[in-house]
């Protein structure tokens, strides 16, 4: 160690003016082996971070000076003094190491700003940690040891952190299934009164707050041929699509439309080539929509 980072305050400049008698070495290791902190301010929670740490060195790694050292911040802090971390300068680091924990010194001050008063035993934890990982990476042979400290660090930095507000649970919703089918004269795209009024309760139905996909597909019976009842199919999809925008429902409040023809190709009835079949003049409109699940379902048209 170059120096001893010392305390602010009035009392770091008495320990370092200390009388011959206490500049012995483990002094101050006898003081705070008597002390017993308690309370949950920053210096109290700093007092017995150094005080462990301080007797840590003497007892187990026989370091007295620095087991010394740290005594005398234990001593500082709990005489009201806030000693401050250790800097880089005053110890011997290699280059690496030294920006490493220069940058952790600039994450620590910043932390303890405000954390000295919000998350007094966690700030404490974190600036004793800091010199622990520093002490141990000048000497530099007891990886175990530095790996440690600097862990302790990290942990106490994450634990001032801000910690995020609970977010909510997403909705959970279940698919539901609206449809209605319109029926035309033969021949005929033109929409008749029943079909107006059947497709005027599902456009009631569906004008609400939902996601909802819309497919409207014409069909035609098999009474003419292919080419002519594909067109016609078609008509009959454009004339419903119109009829369900003009009832209110737009595309404000479907998220996607799909309009399709399939002539005589899919019959809802079965029939010889040339046959007329109310039955499959019709054009189907099928919504899919989400409903939040709790909500009542919404029945479905016949």
């Amino acid at each position: 160690m170059k120096k001893l980072s010392l305390a602010l305050g009035a009392s770091a400049i008495a320990i370092a003016v200390a009388a011959p008698a206490q500049a012995l070495l483990g002094y101050d290791v006898e003081e705070v082996r008597g002390m017993y902190p308690e309370g949950d301010t920053f210096n109290e929670a700093l007092t017995r971070e150094y005080r462990s740490f301080a007797l840590y060195e003497a007892d187990r790694m026989v370091d007295w000076m620095d087991a010394d050292h740290f005594a005398a911040k234990a001593i500082a802090a709990a005489h009201g003094e806030t000693p401050m971390p250790e800097e880089t300068a005053d110890r011997d680091l290699d280059a690496d190491h030294a920006a490493e924990l220069d940058g952790a010194r600039t994450v620590l001050m910043a932390a303890l700003a405000d954390g000295r008063t919000e998350h007094p035993m966690m700030a404490a934890r974190a600036q004793a940690n800091f010199d622990c990982w520093m002490e141990q990476q000048e000497e530099g042979w007891q990886t175990l040891h530095i790996q440690a400290c600097k862990q302790g660090f990290y942990d106490a930095i994450a634990a001032m952190e801000p910690k995020p507000e609970p977010q909510a649970a997403p909705p959970q919703y279940r698919r539901i299934e609206e449809g209605a089918v319109v029926y035309f004269d033969f021949d005929s795209d033109a929409l008749r009164p029943d079909a107006r009024q059947t497709l005027s309760t599902l456009a009631r139905r569906l004008d609400d707050d939902r996601d909802i996909v819309v497919t409207v597909t014409g069909h035609a019976d098999r009474s003419g041929s292919d080419e002519y009842n594909q067109a016609l199919s078609s008509r009959r999809a454009a004339t419903v699509t119109t009829a369900i925008a003009n009832l209110g429902l737009t595309l404000a409040n479907v998220q996607d439309l799909e309009v399709e023809a399939k002539g005589e190709a899919e019959p809802a009835v079965a029939t010889a080539d040339g046959v007329r079949e109310q039955a499959n003049r019709r054009v189907v409109v099928e919504a899919y929509a989400r409903e939040p699940v709790g909500s009542a379902p919404t029945a479905s048209a016949n």
